[in-house]
């Protein structure tokens, strides 16, 4: 064959190509058969175009924006749902090349030059042309991509994609997870007091302005509210920050996620006048200022309503040595060898008296349960008054080392209590070198003891 037959095959090939390509652009579609072949998941960009106002939704790592004279978040489930309505377009009916003409020419339908379009890209790019209203109550004519033939459609997604770009803004507050926090910063008041939390391997810790260990369900419950929260309205952009006290912020909360190097910063103003809890806000991944309801309470956290009050958890199955020490004496008590019983000795006993495992467990989680009404700063002046100074002594204490005869050898102490003398029915309580002082009822005291060791 010459060069000329092959060049020849080529360009029929390609003229076969090309008809099947237009052939299958313009087939007639089977009844419940979709108009668009695209799912939403891949998309990555949708334009909107209304005469001379266009519109661009672009998805950066998994999230969606609105590009154009505005630029924001936006919202996914608007978007989600415009892309939902679009991939379920089918056809109400259809017309062929042939039918188009007189009332119903591509000039009558306003398909001719269309003035409004959607255009959705995953990959490929899928045109959706969008005509006059059909005679049929919410419908509208269309016409797909380059294709000459005309489409008669719900007109459901005519409404959903030609709306004001605000239409589309993210009317969460933050897109934020709480699972990926890490640090969080409230700072408040005047002065700008600060509360401090980190998350560490046990969960949320207080660093400030007290030391504690964080209440996990209250700081959970505390900060998911907080994140929910949307956005009532968007001030002109001209809008003065001044005016909505921005120049004196009442509370300025800085959130940082695992790994993050820039913390999401949320700056709250003075109160929307007329209301009890709405506010102006900021946010530093926002762009001007809007208003914020339902926020107040979150706003009045305070470190003692974030603090647990509860004894910092020790695991039972790590505990080899238990020690009571109070004025009358030592109670000791040690794990049996190759049992889950315990031995107890005290200051007249040189033998050990076999205690069982059930006692032992129900006597550890009532210590752990203890519950604090409230807390005083370690000071020396309350450690004398709480009785501290002399304070009754509850030792946890794991064997760390197999390889010794000794006694004590390898031992460490996991937790350490102390107690004070008790007082109108309460008694102050240790743990560790904790900066405060737990309070909690007197009966506390007893178990501490280890009156319920010893009956």
């Amino acid at each position: 064959m010459t060069w000329r037959g092959t060049v020849l095959l080529l360009i029929l090939a390609g003229l076969f190509l090309g008809f099947l390509f237009l052939s299958g652009r313009n087939r007639t579609l089977s009844p419940n058969e979709t108009l668009l072949e695209f799912d939403p998941a891949d998309v990555s960009k949708i334009i909107v175009q209304e005469g001379g106002n266009s519109l661009t939704l672009l998805k950066k790592n998994g999230e969606w924006f609105i590009q154009g004279k505005l630029s924001d978040r936006a919202d996914p489930r608007a978007v989600a749902t415009l892309l939902q309505t679009a991939a379920s377009i089918t056809p109400l009916d259809e017309l062929k090349q042939a039918d188009l003409k007189g009332a119903t020419s591509l000039t009558a339908l306003d398909l001719q030059t269309p003035k409004r379009s959607l255009t959705i890209e995953d990959g490929k790019s899928h045109t959706l042309w969008i005509g006059v209203d059909g005679a049929a109550k919410g419908s509208v004519y269309t016409r797909l991509d380059s294709g000459c033939d005309v489409f008669l459609i719900p007109g459901e997604i005519s409404g959903m994609a030609f709306q004001a770009p605000e239409q589309f803004r993210d009317s969460r507050l933050t897109s934020t997870m709480f699972d990926r926090l890490e640090e969080v910063v409230l700072s408040k008041g005047s002065t700008l007091q600060q509360l401090q939390l980190r998350k560490g391997a046990q969960g949320w810790n207080i660093e400030g302005p007290i030391v504690a260990r964080g209440d996990q369900q209250a700081i959970s419950a505390w900060l998911k509210h907080l994140l929910s929260s949307r956005i009532t309205a968007w001030m002109p952009p001209d809008t003065d920050p001044a005016s909505c006290g921005m120049d004196s912020p009442s509370v300025i909360l800085s959130l940082r996620e695992q790994g993050g190097t820039q913390p999401l910063t949320i700056t709250v103003g003075s109160p929307v006048p007329r209301t009890t809890a709405e506010y102006y806000i900021r946010c530093s991944d926002r762009p001007g200022i809007c208003t914020v309801a339902g926020i107040g309470p979150d706003l009045s956290v305070t470190p003692l309503s974030l603090r647990s009050h509860q004894l910092k958890h020790v695991d039972y199955d790590s505990i080899d040595r238990i020690e009571i020490k109070d004025g009358t004496g030592i109670l000791a008590l040690k794990r049996k060898s190759g049992s889950d019983d315990w031995i107890l000795a005290d200051n007249n006993a040189n033998s050990g008296t076999p205690l069982a495992e059930k006692k032992v467990k129900e006597w550890f989680e009532k210590l752990q349960g203890i519950s604090a009404s409230s807390f005083e700063p370690a000071t020396p002046e309350n450690l004398k008054i709480r009785g501290l100074e002399q304070p009754t002594l509850v030792r946890l204490i794991a064997h760390l080392s197999e390889n010794t005869a000794e006694e004590k050898a390898g031992e460490m102490i996991v937790a350490e209590y102390a107690l004070g003398t008790p007082a109108n029915g309460e008694v102050a309580l240790r743990e560790g070198d904790c900066s405060d002082l737990m309070i909690v009822p007197e009966g506390i005291l007893k178990l501490a003891e280890g009156n319920g060791l010893k009956q």
